[in-house]
Formats: structure tokens, sequence, C-alpha cells
């Protein structure tokens, strides 16, 4: 019933809601709102910004315990998209693309806004919002079957 509610796959939408019953439902939006874009790093990066971009990237990701997951990544780098006073120099510092984050912006607001529908409050559906392990638990639960896919040799009988 929750999954009919939202507006968007089931995929993306288990994500959603079980980032909001573990207590992470921003974050969760955050990721299924870069799921539903395309490549946010879609310019060609010049030899000399690189170091510089390099570590923007690193001084993100530190904000996060170190995690080196794209998925917090994206979160954190969404939350500073957000958080940011000037949003295109944000992003021309990391070497993204400003309509694909104002995209991911948008896709997770409305994401949100769902989630609010369906009667989850903000306040607790986010109270493990700064929990990495939370977050990285509810990405791999609501992504469960495209996690991992092991293929296995073809059996030899004799």
């Amino acid at each position: 019933r929750h999954l009919a509610a939202l507006p968007c796959d089931v995929r993306v939408g288990r994500l959603v809601v079980l980032g909001a019953f573990l207590g992470c439902a921003s974050a969760a939006c955050s990721v299924a709102g870069w799921l539903a874009v395309r490549s946010p790093m879609p310019r060609a990066w010049q030899p000399s910004q690189e170091a510089k971009r390099d570590a923007l990237r690193r001084q993100v990701l530190r904000g996060q315990g170190g995690s080196k997951s794209d998925h917090c990544f994206w979160v954190a780098v969404l939350d500073g998209f957000l958080a940011a006073k000037s949003r295109r120099t944000y992003c021309n510092d990391l070497g993204l693309a400003f309509d694909r984050m104002v995209e991911a912006e948008s896709t997770r607001a409305q994401l949100l806004r769902g989630l609010q529908s369906l009667g989850f409050q903000s306040a607790e559906a986010d109270c493990n919002a700064g929990d990495w392990r939370v977050v990285r638990a509810a990405v791999v639960a609501g992504l469960y079957p495209f996690v991992v896919q092991v293929e296995r040799p073809p059996a030899k009988f004799q």
C-alpha cells in the first residue's frame, strides 16, 4: 500500500519506505533522488582541476566518518548542495552538473512529501539520519536483489 502511493518505481519506493521505517528518510530519499536522475558528472575533468576536486570530495566524505560508500557520498553531496549559499558554485567546485543536482533535489523533495502524505512525520522518520550504518542498511535492504549478483560456474557431472 505504501509503495503504490509513492511517485516512483517499486525498487526506489522500497528503499524510501525502509529508510523511513529505519529512521533515515531524508537520506533514503536523497539516494532515491540520485537513482532517478542521470549521472551528475557529465563534464570532462581537466587535469589541472582534478587535484582540487579530489580534495573537495575527500572533505565531503570526512563528514560521514570516512565512509567510502557512493550512496553515502551522494547523500552528503545533496545535503551540501541544499546548504550552499551559491549552489551553482558548489556544483562547479565538485565538477557536477547543476541541472542534475536540481533534478535530484526536486525528486528528493517529492519523495519526502509522499512520505509525509503516508503519515511518516519528518522528525520521527529522521531520528537516525546521522548514523551512516543505518543509512547503508536501508540502502542494502531496499536495493537487495540488485546489490550483488553471484554467478556460479556450471556444475559438471561425471
